[in-house]
């Protein structure tokens, strides 16, 4: 067998090679006429050589391959993972500078980021931001009741009643579907926010709604990039897509804020703490999920959105008497939140303390203190449909709070050389409310909770010169309307 010089590097190949093994130039021959060739004596050839070049070309191009997948997934978006599978990120990190913040400050609401934006809401009208804080994307109905995030290109709009929209990321209609069954229940009328609502995973969109042909439980229709209704799950294989894709590198964790309430943060998966548990919520990226203890998730270009809660019964954007203030944190430790936020939230806290030595007020009438005076906690507030109406909720000692049920007034400290005495708690409501528990909460001086009360099964109990105690009821109600008062009877007197 003759061999040939290949024209383009010089490298002896057969005559009856396609392409040279060394640099894939195409060889000619008396046998292979497509190229010229030059021929030469026959040289002695270990065998095999030829398919030795070959393999040596497809490992380096694997190790390049390998090399350039580790880069841009391991090292270059270590801090800005690719979230959806289907659509790559973009990978730009969100920086906190403040350009950036004096953009997102004006907003009322914020979504998280995913592929580069991030939905906001300013008064009734959505938009979407990119990394730079610009406006770059109007949905095609921006006033719809929420918008979710990008995922493969592509975001959802809940628009109104069952219409839903598809769009990119110019804002133009993929696909509307005006048919599909109420999403309504499923959101139970409470403020919808923008993570909640569904998103593509592999090409398919599962999209949640209540089936009043079977008793009104949820379950999902699966749509295509096209708009076509594929086929209905249930509820558990809906959430069960959603879950399976979503297993990150970071995960939220909680610590005790006060008796009622918890403060979340995110660790990675060395357990390291990157953002300290200092907020009311972390939302994740799992479908349907608002802040859960342990909830693994993704982080996508570079930051977390989070929030706050400010205790404000009178303001507009007010639900339940939670006004819900959104940032968004870096893993430095840095955040969007102003300072004058801050300590609005700070001010509302439910367990911020009434001092002794202060006066408080009882429906705007000042009040102070006498040797062995009454000094009751009233709470009350009106039911509609099973929930608190807004603008019913009353607490006498000046602010109220109302977490997962929980009705409850502030923290009263008990002046020094004075004893609080409790005596009685008298409560109306109807029977199908359910009360559990009725709790009087005891704080020592240093604000560490040293005993919780049952108020309808204790007797009387006395609170020493120093310590704090504020009082809490659970609430469930069967979903009529209704009237609920609560006074808890205490006297305070000389120690």
């Amino acid at each position: 067998m003759a061999l040939i010089k290949c024209s383009e590097c010089g490298h002896e190949v057969s005559e009856k090679a396609s392409v040279c093994p060394n640099c894939g130039c195409p060889i000619q021959s008396e046998g292979n006429p497509s190229v010229k060739g030059t021929s030469v004596e026959p040289q002695p050839q270990k065998k095999g050589n030829g398919k030795k070049w070959a393999l040596c070309a497809i490992l380096l191009c694997l190790i390049a391959g390998g090399g350039y997948f580790a880069y841009t997934h391991f090292l270059k978006g270590s801090s800005s993972s690719n979230l959806f599978g289907g659509s790559k990120d973009t990978e730009t990190i969100v920086e906190l500078t403040p350009d950036f913040i004096q953009a997102v400050e004006q907003y009322d609401q914020l979504g998280m980021f995913s592929e580069g934006y991030a939905a906001v809401r300013n008064g009734e009208e959505w938009a979407y931001i990119d990394t730079k804080g610009n406006e770059v994307i109007t949905p095609p109905y921006p006033k719809a009741e929420c918008v979710g995030r990008f995922s493969e290109g592509l975001a959802f709009e809940f628009a109104y009643d069952n219409v839903f929209v598809v769009f990119d990321t110019k804002g133009e209609t993929v696909f509307t579907v005006e048919d599909h069954p109420s999403m309504e229940s499923f959101y139970d009328a409470r403020p919808i926010e923008s993570h909640q609502l569904p998103y593509f995973i592999k090409g398919k969109l599962y999209v949640p709604f209540s089936d009043p042909k079977d008793e009104g439980n949820f379950k999902f229709a699966v749509y295509d990039k096209n708009g076509k209704r594929l086929k209905v799950v249930s509820a558990d294989e809906g959430y069960n897509y959603y879950k399976q894709y979503e297993a990150g590198n970071y995960t939220t964790f909680a610590k005790e804020h006060n008796v009622v309430s918890q403060r979340f943060g995110v660790k990675n998966v060395k357990e390291d703490v990157v953002i300290d548990a200092q907020y009311d919520a972390v939302m994740t990226n799992f479908f349907g999920k608002f802040i859960d203890e342990d909830c693994t998730y993704n982080i996508s270009n570079g930051v977390v959105l989070v929030a706050l809660y400010e205790q404000n019964d009178d303001a507009p954007s007010s639900y339940e008497g939670i006004v819900t203030h959104y940032a968004y944190a870096n893993l430095k430790g840095n955040d969007t939140f102003s300072e004058e936020v801050i300590d609005q939230c700070a001010q509302s806290d439910p367990l911020a303390y009434h001092n002794g030595d202060e006066d408080f007020s009882n429906n705007d009438e000042e009040e102070t203190y006498t040797q062995d005076k009454d000094v009751p906690i009233t709470l009350s507030s009106n039911l509609q449909s099973g929930s608190f109406v807004n603008g019913s909720i009353h607490s006498s000692t000046g602010r109220y709070f109302l977490s997962m049920g929980f009705l409850g007034s502030s923290t009263v400290r008990v002046p020094k050389g004075k004893t609080v005495v409790f005596k009685s708690v008298d409560i109306e409501y109807k029977d199908y409310v359910r009360l559990d528990p009725v709790n009087i909460i005891v704080y020592d001086e240093r604000g560490t909770n040293i005993s919780t009360v049952e108020a309808r099964t204790s007797g009387e109990f006395s609170i020493r010169g120093g310590y704090s105690y504020h009082v809490e009821m659970k609430i469930t109600s069967s979903g009529a309307d209704d009237h609920i008062k609560a006074v808890f009877h205490f006297i305070e007197k000389d120690s």
